[in-house]
């Protein structure tokens, strides 16, 4: 079983490590495919993947599914795959939307002018009055939603757009935009009350 300890050892080496990996492989795929700019991870970031990897290796150690000689040396892999996967299905897919090539400007709660992109990695796009822990559990319920859905209910809750300006601006039809909607609604609320 691993322990606490060498979980908190292993985590800054896998952030270090996956930070290091995304942008190899992000300049590989840019001279592969002739890219003028780097592919985008989308919304994803480094934390994410290492913390889901890390949660995938304790189920794996607690199932006792497979005999993992090296915790390190097996993380680092999945961590490999997962930007490698994160990566390429943002390039194929166009999946992983960035709100910055989406919307160029969204105004803030001070009518101020702000990079979209920057609201939703500093989690500012929540500040409301109220405890650390609401914001907490808001961001680990947000970050768990798909990226369409994640999207799409930041801007309909958070911004106001309706389900019409939002599917011009994602070039998704407007029913498309009302299912997402009603399913990060129902993912957002299963989360927050714990289902």
């Amino acid at each position: 079983m691993i322990t606490e300890r060498e979980l908190l050892q292993l985590r800054p080496k896998l952030i270090a490590f996956t930070q290091a990996y995304a942008g190899k492989y992000k300049k590989y795929l840019m001279n592969k495919k002739k890219l003028s700019k780097p592919p985008s991870m989308g919304i994803t970031t480094i934390d994410d993947i290492v913390q889901n990897v890390l949660i995938i290796l304790i189920r794996k150690i607690r199932k006792a599914d497979e005999i993992i000689e090296s915790y390190e040396a097996w993380s680092i892999g999945a961590c490999k795959k997962v930007i490698e996967n994160t990566i390429d299905r943002a390039y194929k897919k166009k999946q992983d939307y960035l709100l910055s090539d989406k919307f160029k400007k969204i105004k803030d709660t001070d009518g101020n002018e702000v990079d979209p992109q920057n609201l939703i990695e500093e989690g500012q796009f929540q500040d409301r009055s109220e405890d650390g822990f609401g914001k907490t559990i808001k961001n680990m319920c947000l970050k768990k939603l798909n990226n369409d859905f994640r999207i799409t209910i930041i801007l309909n809750i958070f911004y106001g757009y309706t389900t019409k300006s939002i599917s011009e601006e994602l070039g998704k039809s407007q029913n498309t935009v009302l299912t997402w909607l009603t399913k990060a609604k129902r993912e957002f609320r299963d989360c927050i009350l714990g289902k």
